[in-house]
């Protein structure tokens, strides 16, 4: 309907088909428990889903969301889904798994992971000037793709414990910022051409990092 829909779904929920919320600010909350998976297949019309549990949430169809926050469990992306998002948050110990593909909108997509993001499907941010943070405790071991228009997209590293990245599973993200009171190693070859900044406690180069500009922030 027209309204501000909210559509609860628990362990033992199959929805089969597609699931149209229509219009309003209409939220998609799906609480599913360890060892139960609840399957979807199209979604339209949400704004917005939470997924929490330990349980899986499976997304079987093309699903689009102003923003998606994975707060526990797993959020599944089969190999004949799809999910388009403007900001997505992947919690600590939380998964997302891509089998299709996850992608961002042609606007100024958030992707933040303090998580898991993993799968064979790609998450592809595309036009805009997307926004990568990745926490202390997070992995990724699917590529994320910035896009491919040159310019604006940036790798945040946000390190309020002692982190690791070496960009071996990002790709065309412009710039690269080192944030929070703890230090952050850098390992492989990483390229930057929009510049670093290191603007809160250590960044240590492993490897190599390729960068035309270097900011360092008083005190760090």
């Amino acid at each position: 309907g027209d309204g501000d829909d909210v559509f609860r779904t628990y362990d033992t929920t199959a929805v089969i088909g597609n699931l149209d919320a229509g219009a309003g600010n209409d939220v998609l909350d799906v609480v599913v428990d360890t060892g139960f998976t609840v399957p979807f297949g199209g979604l339209a019309g949400f704004e917005s889903l939470g997924k929490s549990g330990g349980g899986t949430m499976q997304v079987n169809g093309p699903a689009s969301f102003d923003s998606v926050q994975v707060n526990g469990g797993v959020l599944s992306v089969s190999s004949i889904g799809s999910v388009t998002a403007r900001a997505t948050t992947v919690a600590a110990g939380a998964t997302l798994k891509v089998g299709g593909a996850y992608n961002g909108t042609a606007g100024a997509d958030t992707f933040d992971v303090a998580g898991t993001v993993t799968g064979s499907g790609p998450v592809s941010l595309g036009a805009g000037d997307d926004v990568l943070t990745l926490h202390d405790g997070a992995s990724l071991a699917t590529l994320v793709d910035g896009g491919a228009h040159s310019a604006g997209d940036r790798i945040v590293l946000q390190a309020d414990a002692d982190m690791a990245f070496d960009g071996t599973n990002t790709t065309n993200f412009e710039s690269l910022s080192k944030r929070g009171a703890a230090t952050a190693t850098l390992g492989g070859t990483l390229t930057h051409t929009g510049g670093t900044q290191l603007v809160g406690g250590t960044l240590v180069v492993g490897g190599s990092l390729l960068t035309p500009t270097l900011a360092v922030a008083d005190g760090t």
